[in-house]
């Protein structure tokens, strides 16, 4: 139990700031808040879009956080057996040689050696004459220009880079990544249940023993 509670405080890091981050995107992605913002003269905008690079700061780092700490916990506790095999199994289908996860690594790297991507805080409007509307669009989006100059990208995350469409949108990669790593948190969570599902049902067994008694003590002292 300590164990979960260890791997759940780490994932909780790297959660929290997803939220945050999804959060913040979807607040300036919303087309009403997201024009008031960036066309308020107060300096609004400015504000947003720093707390913005922030929160996309705290979202990388908290990512290479939980791989560092989910890995040298599994290392740890589980250096061999079934657990471990499993483990390396999944790491390496949906991680080891995705172009999403390389990217966001890859990404986190760029962030420590060159900076905070460059990114922008744009709204666009579209008209529909035909249909008489017109469609604001509001973002927060990388620029892909800019990243393709850095050469400390791995070949899966070149290969992924090369199918985004420019601006990359900051929700995008959040968003997809972010599902996945919590995708793979319950699979582990699970599988960790699952192989210490005896102890857990001895452990049961005895705090209900110790109700019992617990109850049986507290019987005797009312009769004394």
């Amino acid at each position: 139990m300590r164990r979960a509670k260890t791997l759940n405080f780490s994932y909780n890091i790297f959660h929290t700031n997803f939220q945050e981050l999804k959060n913040a995107c979807a607040f300036i992605e919303s087309p009403d808040s997201g024009l008031k913002v960036m066309s308020n003269q107060s300096g609004s905008g400015v504000r947003t879009h720093m707390e913005i690079n922030r929160l996309f700061h705290n979202f990388l780092a908290g990512a290479q956080t939980l791989v560092e700490h989910t890995r040298n916990f599994v290392r740890e506790h589980y250096p061999s057996g079934s657990l471990r095999l499993a483990y390396d199994q999944k790491v390496e289908a949906d991680f080891s040689n995705d172009g999403l996860s390389r990217f966001i690594q890859d990404l986190r790297n760029f962030m420590l050696h060159r900076g905070l991507p460059n990114n922008s805080m744009s709204i666009t409007a579209r008209n529909f004459p035909l249909l008489g509307r017109v469609e604001v669009a509001s973002t927060v989006a990388l620029s892909k220009k800019d990243l393709e100059t850095w050469k400390g990208w791995k070949p899966a995350s070149w290969t992924f880079l090369a199918l985004l469409e420019d601006p990359i949108k900051i929700s995008f990669l959040a968003l997809q990544y972010g599902d996945k790593v919590a995708a793979f948190h319950d699979w582990l969570s699970t599988q960790v249940k699952k192989y210490h599902a005896d102890d857990l049902r001895e452990l049961e067994v005895l705090h209900k023993e110790y109700e019992r008694r617990l109850a049986k003590e507290g019987e005797s002292s009312t009769e004394a």
